[in-house]
C-alpha cells in the first residue's frame, strides 16, 4: 500500500479510530453515506457474517493506520529510518587486539553532518563497541602518526580515508547523513567502511548514536581478515 497523496489526507489517529467503530460494531445513522437499510423486526441487527466481516475491516483499518504512522517524517523527524553499512575493507595489519578497553579513541571530523554539528559535538555522539569498552573518543590535536577513527562526512571519493580525506560539503537532497568513516595508523588505512543513514541527520537526535554503532561494529570486527575472509587490502 503506497503512502496517501497530499491532497487525500489520511491520519493514523482516523483510521485507528475507525477500526475501533468497526470492532465495537457501532453503525452509521440511517441516511448517512455507507448506511444500511432498517432489518426487519425482530431480525438481529449483525449475525455471525457481519461480526467477522467487521472483525476483519478493522484489522484492515488497523494495517491502514500503521502505514501511515510509518509514512510519516523525515530523516530524524521520528521515523525509525534505515542505516546502511556497506563495502568494508580490512587491511591484513588490521587487529582488534591492538584497540583498548577504557582508553579514549582519538578522532578526526572533516566535512559537517547534515544537522549542522560541530566536530566536538560529532566526538562526543559516539562510543566505541561495548567489547572494548564502550571507551569515548576524543578530539585530536596533532593525528599524523595516531591511531584513530577518521569520519569524513559527504565524502568526495572512497580512496585515502587516512590521508585527509576530501568531502564534498554539498549533502544529499533528501537530507540523509552520508560518510566515509576509517580506523588508521598514521597514514595507513587499517578498516574503512561508507555508511547511509535515514535515521539520523548528526548528533542532535538520537539515531546518531544507534547509527554510529552499527557504523563501528562493522568497522571495528573482534577478529583480523585473515579468520574471517573478509575482503583484504595488502600493502
Amino acid at each position: 500500500m503506497a503512502c496517501p497523496r497530499p491532497d487525500r489526507p489520511r491520519t493514523a489517529r482516523a483510521l485507528a479510530a475507525r477500526a475501533a467503530s468497526s470492532a465495537t460494531g457501532a453503525a452509521a445513522p440511517i441516511g448517512a453515506p455507507g448506511a444500511h437499510a432498517p432489518a426487519l423486526a425482530g431480525a438481529p441487527v449483525r449475525g455471525a457474517f457481519g461480526a467477522k466481516a467487521s472483525a476483519r475491516r478493522a484489522g484492515i483499518l488497523l494495517a491502514a493506520a500503521a502505514l501511515l504512522a510509518g509514512c510519516a517524517g523525515g530523516p530524524g523527524a521520528g521515523d525509525a529510518g534505515h542505516t546502511s553499512v556497506t563495502t568494508p575493507m580490512y587491511d591484513t595489519a588490521y587487529d582488534p587486539r591492538q584497540i583498548f578497553n577504557g582508553v579514549p579513541m582519538p578522532l578526526e571530523v572533516r566535512g559537517t553532518p547534515p544537522d549542522g554539528a560541530s566536530p566536538a559535538q560529532v566526538a562526543a555522539g559516539m562510543t566505541l563497541p561495548a567489547r572494548f569498552g564502550a571507551s569515548p573518543f576524543e578530539l585530536g590535536r596533532d593525528l599524523a602518526q595516531e591511531s584513530r577513527i577518521v569520519i569524513a562526512f559527504d565524502p568526495a571519493n572512497r580512496l585515502d580515508g587516512c590521508r585527509a580525506p576530501a568531502t564534498t560539503g554539498a549533502g544529499r537532497a533528501d537530507g540523509s547523513l552520508n560518510a566515509l568513516v576509517a580506523y588508521c595508523r598514521g597514514a595507513r588505512e587499517l578498516s574503512s567502511v561508507l555508511v547511509r543513514s535515514t535515521a539520523t541527520r548528526g548528533p542532535s537526535d538520537a539515531g546518531f548514536a544507534r547509527a554510529m554503532n552499527q557504523t563501528l561494529q562493522t568497522l571495528l570486527p573482534n577478529r583480523g581478515p585473515d579468520e574471517q575472509g573478509e575482503r583484504r587490502r595488502h600493502r
